[in-house]
Order: C-alpha cells, then sequence, then structure tokens
C-alpha cells in the first residue's frame, strides 16, 4: 500500500473533508483509488494500493520499450472519468499519475488546494519540477483550474520522457507562453515509434496546447484520437522515518493488525462525516 502522510497538520477543515469523501467516492481502473484514512499518534495518512512502478516518469525512462501510447490513453481516459465525474484535478503532470504492477497507468493527487494545504498527497518529492512548466496561459492569469487547464496539462513527459520546456526558468516560461504565445518544442527523435505514427501522435499533443480554451479537445476526445491516431509499438515515497516503523507495520498485515487498520480508516471517516454535516 501507498502512504501519503500530512506535514504536520492533525486537523482538516470541511472542505477537505469533502475533497476526500469525493474521492473515496471514485471507481475507475486509470484512478488510483483512495481506500481509506488511517490515524497515527494524532496524524491522518491517505491509504491506497501501493503502486511497485512509481511514477509513469520513471516508469517509461526504466522501461524504454514501454507502450507509452497506450500509457497515454490510460492517463486520457481516468482525466475523462474525472471531468465527467464534475471533477477537476487541477494539477495534471507525471508526478501526478503512477503504475501499477500490470503496467497500467493511474491518476492520482486531484481535488484542489484544500488537500494540497493540509499537507495529504501521495507523490511528495523534493526535487520535482515547478507545477508553473504544466499550466496553460489562463491559469497562470487567473490561477483558476479548469477542465481545458487539465488537458493542456497532459500526456508530454509521457511520449517524450521530458519535462515541458526543459531547462527553461519560470520566468521564461511565462513570457515565451503568454507573450508569445509558444508551445513547447518538439523533442528530437520524438517519439521511439514509427515515424508516422510519431507524427499523428505529435498533432494530437499540439491540439492540447490552444491558446484558446475552447479550442482544446475534451479529454473523451482526447482519448479517442489517442487510440485512432496510430498503432501503438509492440520514485515512489517509501516509509523511512524511524518514528513510522509501527505504523510500517500496518502495511504487511497479519488479521489482527488489518483489523486495527480499518478500526483506524472507520474512526477518521466518522470525524469526515461529522465535518460535511457541521456547517
Amino acid at each position: 500500500m501507498l502512504v501519503g502522510l500530512n506535514t504536520g497538520i492533525p486537523l482538516f477543515d470541511k472542505r477537505t473533508a469533502r475533497e476526500l469523501y469525493c474521492w473515496s467516492r471514485l471507481e475507475h481502473k486509470n484512478v488510483l483509488k483512495l481506500l481509506g484514512l488511517a490515524e497515527f499518534r494524532g496524524f491522518m495518512a491517505m491509504v491506497s494500493p501501493w503502486m511497485l512502478n512509481g511514477t509513469v516518469l520513471d516508469y517509461v525512462r526504466g522501461h524504454p520499450e514501454v507502450d507509452r501510447l497506450q500509457l497515454c490513453v490510460d492517463v486520457v481516459d481516468g482525466l475523462s472519468y474525472l471531468h465527467g465525474q464534475n471533477t477537476v484535478h487541477a494539477d495534471m503532470k507525471s508526478t501526478n499519475v503512477l503504475v501499477s504492477d500490470d503496467g497500467i497507468a493511474k491518476i492520482t493527487d486531484f481535488g484542489s488546494a484544500e488537500l494540497k494545504s493540509s499537507g495529504l498527497a501521495f507523490t511528495a518529492t523534493t526535487t520535482r519540477p515547478s507545477t508553473m512548466r504544466w499550466l496553460s496561459p489562463e491559469r497562470i492569469m487567473t490561477s483558476t483550474p479548469t477542465k481545458e487547464d487539465d488537458v493542456y496539462a497532459c500526456g508530454l513527459e509521457i511520449t517524450t520522457g521530458e519535462v515541458p520546456f526543459t531547462g527553461m526558468e519560470d520566468a521564461t516560461i511565462c513570457f515565451k507562453k503568454i507573450v508569445h504565445m509558444e508551445i513547447p518544442p518538439r523533442p528530437l527523435g520524438f517519439p521511439s515509434f514509427e515515424i508516422e505514427e510519431a507524427d499523428a501522435l505529435w498533432d494530437i499533443v499540439t491540439t492540447t496546447w490552444s491558446h484558446e480554451p475552447s479550442n482544446r479537445p475534451e479529454a473523451g476526445t482526447l482519448a479517442r484520437q489517442s487510440t485512432q491516431g496510430g498503432k501503438s509499438p509492440n520514485t515512489v515515497t517509501h516509509i523511512t522515518d524511524d518514528n513510522l516503523r509501527e505504523f510500517a507495520l500496518y502495511f504487511h498485515p497479519g488479521p489482527q493488525q488489518w483489523n486495527a487498520v480499518l478500526a483506524s480508516m472507520e474512526r477518521v471517516w466518522e470525524k469526515v462525516h461529522k465535518r460535511l454535516i457541521v456547517a
């Protein structure tokens, strides 16, 4: 199981409770399932299936032969489902997509700033690039996440193995996006499948970067385009803190330990529901 621990805030407000509750209700093969919450020494942890392959960017870098087009389809299928549930991810990038043991991409860490400000996340890292690289021009200007903004952020890293606007500072990226309306350049050698398929996929990717949000395809349309665009070719955060050794036992549980985890989840879910009810 994968554990996302908060950074020291033992309580959460009503909006955070609502986000967690909505996440727990989502069911899709390309969305990481939130199994529940566990309480440890006054702090809260989100519990979800362990994703052995880590983030999707780690996965494609470690497995250059992997079917990247299928991973793209996985991501946009999951995003289409979220949008169909009126859920905006608000932080689409490769560090927020994990890969299961059987190679299926699963979106995680969605749901807006409430969860982030509570210190709850599954993919925390100290070395991730600035989020500015993935933001649409209108998101930079207004700070309001939308479905169109999610689409703008979707897909590039999986196909290229690179972050958008590699090597550029935030100020330069803003200037290029807003003033010059530039999109990330096509990397050399993009990608590793036949040239005709690569051209078709690049055309699809570039439609998501339209400066006009209404001109971007919806996530569902993007999924269909990805499957029709050409034939596909044939660091997860671990528990290391000594203070968490006791908690780590719950994630190789015997029956008694598993019952303790479920009881802890039940107590926290009761708190979540109370905060949803209390104005």
